[in-house]
């Protein structure tokens, strides 16, 4: 049991816990640097603070995008945060 729990982590079947919120960004969201940043202190990314690190929790990420569809950009109402 402990090798298939082993084999699963690396092979990459669950998502890590923590990984850095550029990473994040770009995994799930196609942003920058900057842009995923921006993005964490709006609350689209969620992260801990560990030290003075800010890490992205992929896990969550993966559980809020899983239960909806792209609401992201609504046809009436632009961009979130108003900005067309």
């Amino acid at each position: 049991m402990a090798k298939e729990k082993l084999a699963s982590v690396k092979s990459g079947a669950e998502p890590a816990w923590t990984m850095s919120i550029p990473a994040a960004g770009r995994k799930y969201f196609g942003l920058g640097k900057f842009a995923s940043y921006q993005a964490a202190e709006e609350g689209l990314i969620p992260y801990v603070k560990v030290g003075r690190l800010k890490k992205a929790l992929p896990r969550q990420i993966e559980k809020r995008l899983a239960g909806r569809a792209c609401d992201c950009i609504a046809p009436d109402k632009g961009w979130p945060g108003g900005q067309d």
